[in-house]
């Protein structure tokens, strides 16, 4: 009987360690569109990405996103060690004059990804990396 007992037990740490091998494999593997994220809900929505690379810079000065709708923006340090953070403003003029972002991620030091969702009328947008005032660009939010 223990024998059985012990049998039992270990099929099923086998099927255990199968089904969370599997599913961590289908985690790692993602699914469905790329430009689309699948929240925790079950709500999908689309995505952009903008990345801090070497030399104190963004990878595009840039970025269009829908309007109108819940966009999430993966902000995504690849700078070595440096800490970097990525705002958008109204304008240039509301952030020199201390209004606060639409939406900010916090500073972070490379590696990290850091996502914000904002959801914004037609127009265009300002963005900067508060820690480097430099590093700077658009958001153009399109129909």
């Amino acid at each position: 009987m223990r024998l059985a007992v012990r049998n039992h037990v270990s099929l099923w740490a086998v099927l255990g360690g199968v089904g969370l091998g599997l599913l961590l494999i289908a985690a790692a593997c993602g699914g469905g569109d790329a430009d689309e994220d699948t929240a925790g809900n079950g709500a999908t929505g689309p995505r952009a990405q903008i990345a801090m690379i070497s030399n104190l810079q963004f990878d595009r000065a840039e970025l269009v996103v829908p309007s109108g709708q819940d966009v999430t923006i993966s902000a995504d340090n690849q700078d070595g060690s440096v800490p970097h953070n990525f705002s958008i403003y109204a304008s240039a003029d509301s952030y020199a004059s201390g209004d606060f972002p639409i939406a900010s991620t916090e500073i972070c030091s490379a590696p990290c990804v850091r996502d914000i969702t904002v959801n914004l009328e037609p127009g265009s947008y300002y963005f900067i990396c508060e820690v480097h005032p430099f590093m700077m660009g658009n958001v153009t939010a399109a129909a």
